[in-house]
C-alpha cells in the first residue's frame, strides 16, 4: 500500500483551487489522511470530496452525508466552519459532520489529547523537528512505546533508532489494559455506537412507539450517555430498556424521559449499560414531542427499526428506514488507542513506575470519586433529632455505582445505619440494614465494609430507629447534585414531602487502586496464565488456517497480506497468551458448518478428528452466510437436517460434546461481512445478526461458552485499519480479535 501522503504547503495552502485538487486525487485514489503544513485531515470512509484546509472556510459538499476529523497542526491554526472556529493543533482534534439535507455543518464532537503527568503532551511522533528547551523534550508515541527526547531532533531522528529519544515507558499491551481497566483510568472520548442522521424525510405519528434498530448488538455491554434526535415538535421522549422486545411478552423498564426541544438535537441520559437481551426502544404512548425519521432507507449501522403499535399492541415486522436517533457511548479513545499498541514485558513496567503514575494520573486517578458531595462543615449547621431514614431525591446518580464511601459531620457519636430501601416514600416501603456504623467525634470519613450497588427501584437511605449517632445538616439550601431530601418519622409512620434542604452526607464510589498496587496486581495475572498447559483444539475455517499447521489436504488461506508468520495468528497468540499448547488446528478454508451438498470441507465431516482436547474453540458460519445457506429453526422434534445451518450447528455442538465430554466448548460467532465500503448485514434470506443471535441461542441451549465477535468494534469506518478485503484479519485484525476473545473468555 502507496504512504499517504503529506504535502507540506504544496500546493500552498492559500492557493485553495490547488489545494482542492490535489486533495480531491488523493481521495479518489483511497488515502484517507492528508496534511498540509502539519494540519492533518483525517476523512471518513463516505467522503468523496475534499475540505478547505487551515484558516479557509469549508465549502459544500453535495447531498450525501459526510464526515470528517480534524487534528494537528501548529498552535493557533484552526479550521473554519459555518458555526464558528475550531481550534486543532497538537492538543486539539474535532470531528465535523455536513448534513446534506440542511447544506450544513456541525460539530460532532472536540476532545483533547492525553498529557503526561507536567502536563507535556503525548503525540505520534511524526518525521518532523522537535525542540528541546530548559532541559525538556517532547514527549511522542511511536510503535506503541512511549518516548521523550533529550536533544533538538530532525525529522530523520526515529525514536528507538536515534539516541536522542529515550524510552519513557514500554509496558505489556494485556498488563497495562488489565491495570486501566480496574476503573476506567483511560481518557474516554465519546462516540456514536449508531450515528445520528439528520437526512429526514417523515414525522412519527404518536400512535407508533418503542421504536429499536434491527441492530441493537452493537449497543450491548456499551455505557450510553447521549441520545440525539430531529425534534418536529417539542415535548416529552420516553427511553426504555426492553426485555423480549418484537414478542407480546415484552417488559419495558423506563431509563429516563427527555424533555426535547425544536432545534436541539443532543440529550444527555443518565450513562446506563445494555446487558444481553436487552434492547434500546423509544417513545410510549405518553409521549408529546415528535420526531423526524428517513422513510427511505435504513441506518448504515442501526439497520432498519421495529415499533409496537398502541392501539392494537402489536410489533411491526423490521421496515428498512432509519429513526435518524444517534446514539452516543462512553468510548475508549485516542488514550486507549495507543495504549493498545504497547507491547512489551513486565520487567519495563516495574522500571518506570513513576511513568506509570504520570499516565494514570491523566484524570486523577487515585482515591475515591464523590457521586454526591458533602458541602457544609460549618459547626453552625444544624443536628438532626428527630428526622429518620433520610435519602436525596437524586438517587438515581447513584444506581448501578459501587458505593462504599459515607462523609458525615457528626454531632454525636454513636450507632449510624446505612439503608436500602425498595417503594421509598411509599405506606408499604420495605428497608434493609446494609450496615451500622459507629460515628466518632472528629471523623469525617466511613468506609463501608461491604459496598452497596443499588438497583433500579432501590433507594439508600441514613439512620434508622434506635440510632444514637446525631449528624449535622444545613437548611441553607439544596445539594446542587444530590437535591433536596425525604425523611420518614417513626412517631406518626409518614414519610414528609420534598425538603429544600441539604442532608450534607457525601456518598462517594470505590477507590481507584493505586499504581504501586496495580503493578502488584499485574505481577499476579502474569503468573496465573488461564490455560496453563491446557491442550487447546480448534475447529474452523479460513480464518483459523494456517499452512503447515493444519492437517494435510486442508485448504488453507494464511499466510496471506501481512499476515506471513503464524505467530501473527488469532488463534496461536491465544495459545501464548493463555499459556496453551495446541492439540489439533482443523481449519479448512471456504468450508461450511453445514454440509454443503456432502463437501468433504464440511464441519459435519471434521468433529471426532480434533485430538485429546480440553478447550475447543468453534469458529464458522460465514461461509454459510455468504452461500446463503437456510437458517433453519431450533427444532429438537425431527432429526437434524445438515443442509440447514441451525441443524448443522446444533450437530457440531452434540457431537463435539459427545465426543470430547470433559472439554471446555467456545462458540465464536462469525465476524461481520463487508462488501463496496458497507457492511453486509443481511444475505437473501436473513441477516448476519440473526445468524449469530442463533449460535448464542444455541450456546446456551448445550450449556457451552459463547464470544459475540459482533462487539469487537470493527465498523465501516475503521474496517480497513483490520481487515484486507473485508473480511479477513490482517495482522492488527488478528491482534484485535485476540485481544477480544482474552477479555471475554
Amino acid at each position: 500500500m502507496a504512504t499517504e501522503p503529506k504535502f507540506n504547503g504544496k500546493p500552498p495552502v492559500s492557493d485553495f483551487n490547488s489545494a482542492y485538487i490535489v486533495c480531491q486525487q488523493a481521495l479518489e485514489q483511497g488515502f484517507r489522511t492528508i496534511e498540509f503544513n502539519d494540519l492533518v485531515l483525517k476523512a471518513g470512509a463516505n467522503v468523496s470530496e475534499s475540505v478547505k484546509i487551515t484558516g479557509l472556510s469549508l465549502p459544500s459538499l453535495g447531498d450525501v452525508n459526510k464526515t470528517a476529523e480534524v487534528s494537528g497542526g501548529a498552535a493557533g491554526k484552526t479550521f473554519t466552519w459555518s458555526g464558528g472556529n475550531i481550534i486543532v493543533n497538537g492538543s486539539y482534534g474535532a470531528r465535523l459532520f455536513w448534513d446534506g439535507t440542511l447544506k450544513t455543518w456541525s460539530k460532532v464532537d472536540e476532545w483533547e489529547y492525553p498529557k503526561g503527568l507536567d502536563g507535556r503532551d503525548i503525540t505520534d511522533w511524526t518525521a518532523k523537528s522537535y525542540n528541546y528547551v530548559n532541559g525538556k523534550g517532547s514527549l511522542v508515541f511511536n510503535s506503541g512505546i512511549i518516548y521523550e527526547n533529550n536533544a533538538a531532533t530532525v525529522a530523520g531522528d526515529i525514536p528507538g533508532v536515534s539516541n536522542k529519544w529515550v524510552k519513557k515507558i514500554n509496558a505489556g499491551q494485556e498488563e497495562l489494559r488489565k491495570i486501566l481497566d480496574i476503573k476506567g483510568a483511560e481518557v474516554d472520548q465519546n462516540y456514536f455506537a449508531i450515528p445520528h442522521n439528520t437526512a429526514v424525510n417523515a414525522s412519527n405519528s404518536g400512535n407508533d412507539g418503542l421504536f429499536f434498530y434491527q441492530n441493537n448488538s452493537l449497543l450491548i455491554g456499551k455505557s450510553i450517555n447521549k441520545i440525539f434526535v430531529n425534534i418536529v415538535t417539542a415535548g416529552t421522549l420516553s427511553v426504555f430498556k426492553i426485555l423480549n422486545a418484537g414478542s407480546s411478552a415484552y417488559t419495558k423498564t423506563l431509563i429516563t424521559t427527555l424533555n426535547v426541544t425544536v432545534g436541539v438535537p443532543g440529550y444527555d441520559v443518565p450513562p446506563f449499560v445494555l446487558n444481553e437481551n436487552e434492547t434500546l426502544a423509544f417513545f410510549d404512548s405518553t409521549d408529546t414531542c415528535r420526531f423526524r425519521f428517513n422513510n427511505s432507507m435504513p441506518n448504515a449501522d442501526g439497520g432498519g427499526l421495529k415499533y409496537i403499535t398502541f392501539s392494537s399492541n402489536v410489533w411491526s415486522a423490521f421496515f428498512q428506514r432509519d429513526l435518524s436517533i444517534g446514539v452516543q457511548v462512553v468510548g475508549q479513545g485516542l488514550y486507549s488507542e495507543k495504549i493498545d499498541l504497547i507491547d512489551s514485558n513486565i520487567s519495563d513496567l516495574q522500571d518506570h513506575d513513576t511513568n506509570i503514575n504520570g499516565i494514570l494520573d491523566l484524570q486523577g486517578s487515585e482515591g475515591y470519586i464523590t457521586l454526591i458531595p458533602k458541602l457544609v462543615t460549618s459547626p453552625a449547621s444544624l443536628a438532626q433529632k428527630t428526622l429518620g431514614m433520610l435519602y436525596y431525591q437524586n438517587n438515581s446518580l447513584l444506581i448501578g455505582k459501587v458505593i462504599n464511601k459515607i462523609f458525615i459531620d457528626v454531632a454525636t457519636a454513636g450507632t449510624f445505619s446505612i439503608l436500602k430501601l425498595t417503594g421509598a416514600a411509599t405506606p408499604g416501603f420495605t428497608k434493609v440494614v446494609v450496615e451500622v456504623l459507629n460515628l466518632s467525634l472528629g471523623q469525617t470519613e466511613y468506609n463501608l465494609a461491604t459496598p452497596l450497588i443499588l438497583q433500579e427501584g432501590e433507594t439508600i437511605a441514613f439512620s434508622d430507629q434506635g440510632d444514637i449517632g446525631n449528624f449535622r445538616y444545613s437548611a441553607a439550601a439544596v445539594n446542587p447534585v444530590g437535591g433536596g431530601f425525604r425523611f420518614y418519622t417513626f412517631a406518626t409512620s409518614s414519610w414528609s414531602g420534598l425538603s429544600n434542604q441539604d442532608i450534607n452526607i457525601g456518598i462517594a464510589t470505590e477507590a481507584i487502586v493505586p499504581a504501586s498496587k496495580r503493578l502488584d496486581d499485574i505481577e499476579v495475572a502474569l503468573n496465573n496464565k488461564i490455560f496453563s498447559n491446557k491442550k487447546i483444539s480448534f475447529l474452523g475455517d479460513s480464518i483459523t488456517s494456517y499452512a503447515g499447521y493444519i492437517p494435510t489436504g486442508n485448504a488453507h488461506f494464511y499466510p496471506s497480506n501481512n499476515v506471513t508468520n503464524v505467530e501473527m495468528t488469532w488463534w496461536k497468540k491465544l495459545l501464548n497468551i493463555t499459556g496453551g499448547v495446541l492439540s489439533i488446528n482443523n481449519s479448512w478454508s471456504g468450508s461450511f458448518v453445514s454440509s454443503n451438498g456432502g463437501a468433504v470441507s464440511s464441519f459435519q465431516n471434521r468433529l471426532n478428528l480434533l485430538g485429546t482436547p480440553d478447550v475447543i474453540f468453534i469458529f464458522g458460519g460465514t461461509n454459510d452466510f455468504n452461500g446463503n445457506v437456510p437458517l433453519g429453526d431450533i427444532d429438537f422434534a425431527t432429526e437434524f437436517d445438515l443442509t440447514q445451518f441451525t441443524d448443522a450447528y446444533c450437530n457440531v455442538i452434540q457431537q463435539v460434546s459427545v465426543n470430547y465430554p470433559n472439554a471446555m466448548i467456545y462458540c465464536m460467532t462469525p465476524l461481520k461481512r463487508g462488501a463496496n465500503g458497507i457492511v453486509v448485514t443481511k444475505n437473501s434470506t436473513y441477516s448476519v445478526d440473526q445468524m449469530c443471535d442463533r449460535i448464542i441461542d444455541i450456546a446456551k441451549i448445550y450449556g457451552v461458552n459463547y464470544i459475540d465477535t459482533r462487539r469487537i468494534n470493527i465498523t465501516p469506518y475503521n474496517r480497513s485499519n483490520y481487515l484486507f478485503d473485508a473480511l479477513h484479519p490482517n495482522s492488527s485484525g488478528m491482534e484485535l480479535l485476540v485481544d477480544f476473545i482474552k477479555r471475554n473468555l
